[in-house]
């Protein structure tokens, strides 16, 4: 990582003895203090929505003496998901959330008005920081390549790629590709997690074995990419799928679920994917069996990934740190433009004074 990125200090923080996930949270908010006090951090970073209750924890702990805390919002905040009660409770816990944390970050544009709502905040205290989905080197040696499988030839290849929970919603899309599968159509769905067993059995009861793959956890996922047609996601909920910007990045149609606020502008409005209702198995399938006949430009898809690389989400997040630690949290956040050169480098970290 320090060859990557010059200038970065990375210390992993391990627990001693057992490690034990479901008291990671606990063990973190017990842990962090010593190292702020040790550390003496100019800003704290939250990088999702799953550890907001430990930036909590630390504004409650240190009260003025805690520093600002930036608090990337990584996941859709209506959660239509919940339970009425529960959806109730999680929208006090975002107003808590809104009256200690001092700023917020979303992951794309539309996001900004989604986030000052629900935290009840001010617009100014939202920057918004395109996820640093791929970097400008991936997405180079795409636009030359003409390796990419057209999606004419027999059969279409369809992909999908996350961590099997019921989040994702993969049973909806399984049952979906069933319902409409030609002879030689193709799904293959790339990841690990608590649903496999369930999923494979799904496959099974379904007679599409030979039909449907489930091979594991892949990284790198490009060349997974590379050789299919159309990416999917049936999640019921999400903040900016990296995954998807990373299809788009090969080149790749989407059909995906409405499960983000930022999902119709990721593909550019029906240019770049088509958008179905969350849940619907029936819509699910009509896209899929439309996709491969609609117009789509690989180099429009490979231009929207360009807006979601490291290189400017590097120099944005830079800004954001700046401006909250040289006392100007009310003021929105304005980062430069950073070129879309393939030799671009972000300045090296420093404390911020």
């Amino acid at each position: 990582m320090a060859a990557e990125w010059p200038g970065l200090e990375f210390e992993a923080l391990t627990q001693t003895g057992r490690y034990i996930r479901h008291i990671e949270t606990l063990w973190m908010i017990l842990r962090l203090p010593r190292e702020i006090r040790r550390i003496k951090p100019d800003i704290l970073f939250c990088s999702g929505n799953t550890y907001a209750v430990v930036a909590v924890a630390m504004k409650l702990w240190f009260g003025q003496r805690c520093p600002p805390i930036v608090a990337k919002i990584s996941n859709d905040l209506g959660r239509r998901d919940l339970p009425v009660l529960a959806r109730s409770a999680y929208r006090i816990w975002l107003r808590l959330q809104g009256r200690l944390i001092d700023r917020f970050v979303g992951m794309a544009s539309p996001m900004a008005d989604e986030i000052a709502s629900a935290m009840h905040v001010p617009v100014p205290r939202v920057a918004i920081v395109n996820d640093p989905a791929v970097s400008i080197a991936q997405i180079l040696p795409l636009a030359a390549s003409q390796t990419h499988s057209s999606i004419a030839r027999n059969g279409t290849r369809f992909v999908a790629i996350g961590r099997l929970v019921a989040q994702k919603n993969f049973g909806l899309m399984i049952r979906a590709f069933a319902a409409v599968a030609q002879a030689q159509d193709r799904l293959t769905i790339y990841g690990e997690g608590p649903e496999r067993g369930a999923l494979s059995r799904l496959v099974n009861a379904l007679g599409m074995d030979t039909h449907i793959a489930l091979p594991g956890h892949i990284n790198p996922v490009d060349g997974a990419l590379r050789v299919n047609d159309a990416f999917l996601l049936s999640s019921d909920y999400e903040g900016v799928p990296a995954v998807v910007v990373e299809a788009l990045a090969h080149g790749l149609p989407v059909v995906a679920t409405d499960c983000s606020i930022s999902m119709a502008s990721l593909l550019d409005h029906g240019r770049l994917g088509m958008l179905v209702k969350v849940g619907s198995q029936t819509d699910f399938a009509q896209a899929m069996c439309e996709i491969s006949s609609r117009s789509f430009s690989r180099s429009d898809a490979q231009a929207q990934a360009r807006n979601f690389t490291v290189e400017r989400a590097g120099r944005a997040y830079v800004a954001v740190f700046r401006s909250l630690a040289n006392g100007h949290s009310d003021r929105p956040c304005e980062p430069k433009k950073v070129s879309d050169s393939a030799g671009v480098t972000l300045p090296e970290p420093r404390r911020l004074n």
